[in-house]
């Protein structure tokens, strides 16, 4: 399919203590395409099951440098760039007929290390489509900013349960504002910083 630029699969864990940790995943139930900017709230597949076409994704800038590990905002390169294909008119397509194992184990207390990098993450990459005018991403903004953070913390609040997730709020937030300070090619999309630096996002 021609109008596809990038495409997600399941990612299904490796093997391992289920008490001492964790491993990230990604798994859908039926096959999704992406077509609209609303549609990104359910596109939301991780970078370790993850198929880009070259062309198209260098026509629109690549990945942008400024995100991800070791970066200025060290996450959500992947989803970043999902959200400019489809911003350009690409359609992202998921996939549960192929899965990959995924490898990457991480401690309970790693893994409030790696929930803080994702947010800010993500709360940065979203920022700049606000930030060069095009809002029509809003509602995606407002989806990744309230609900899988502060409203699913709420809802388990009302159930009696310990919530979830209200760290997730700020640090979104967080990587927002810095995302909207952060210098961007209006055209492209990226991130144009004198210089990437981890200090900026973990401080």
């Amino acid at each position: 399919d021609a109008s596809i630029g990038m495409a997600f699969c399941n990612v299904q864990p490796a093997a391992h203590d289920e008490q001492a940790g964790f491993i990230p995943t990604y798994v859908i139930n039926k096959d999704f395409v992406a077509r609209t900017i609303a549609d990104k709230r359910y596109a939301r597949g991780i970078g370790a099951g993850m198929a880009v076409r070259r062309t198209t994704a260098l026509s629109i800038g690549a990945f942008d440098e400024a995100l991800g590990p070791g970066a200025m905002f060290p996450a959500n390169e992947e989803g970043d760039l999902a959200a400019r294909m489809l911003l350009n008119g690409w359609r992202v397509y998921e996939t549960n007929s192929v899965s990959v194992i995924h490898d990457g184990f991480r401690t309970w207390e790693q893994g409030k290390a790696l929930a803080k990098r994702n947010w800010i993450g993500v709360g940065a990459a979203y920022a700049k489509p606000i930030k060069s005018g095009q809002w029509r991403f809003l509602p995606v903004v407002l989806y990744e900013g309230f609900v899988p953070t502060f409203w699913r913390a709420f809802a388990q609040l009302f159930k009696l349960k310990k919530p979830q997730g209200v760290r997730g709020f700020l640090f979104f937030w967080y990587g927002f504002i810095l995302g909207l300070k952060t210098p961007i090619d209006s055209r492209r999309l990226v991130f144009t910083p004198k210089r990437v630096s981890l200090s900026s996002s973990q401080g």
